[in-house]
C-alpha cells in the first residue's frame, strides 16, 4: 500500500529511546515505506544520550540511520 502524494513529504514519529527496541527495526521501517511514508522522525532524550554530562551516546541513532534508507529527521525531545 503506497499512498505517497507527489512532492508532499509524509513522516512519522518512529523512535523515542528506549522503544521500539531494535530487534523490531528490520520490520518495522520496509512497513513504514511500504505504506507511502518518506521520512521518519526521531526524538533523542538527553537523559538517555547524554548519561554523564559532556559525554555523549549516539551509537542507537547511528543504527537507526542506517536501516532508513530514507530521509531521518532529528528533533530535541
Amino acid at each position: 500500500m503506497n499512498r505517497e502524494v507527489p512532492g508532499l513529504p509524509l513522516g512519522i514519529q518512529y523512535y523515542r529511546a528506549p522503544t521500539p527496541l531494535p530487534e523490531e527495526w528490520q520490520t518495522d521501517l520496509p512497513r513504514i515505506r511500504d505504506m507511502g511514508f518518506t521520512f521518519i522522525q526521531v526524538r533523542p532524550q538527553w537523559r538517555w544520550h547524554e548519561r554523564r554530562e559532556g559525554q555523549f551516546q549516539w551509537d542507537d541513532l547511528d543504527r537507526l540511520g542506517c536501516w532508513t534508507g530514507q530521509a531521518f529527521r532529528c528533533e530535541p525531545g
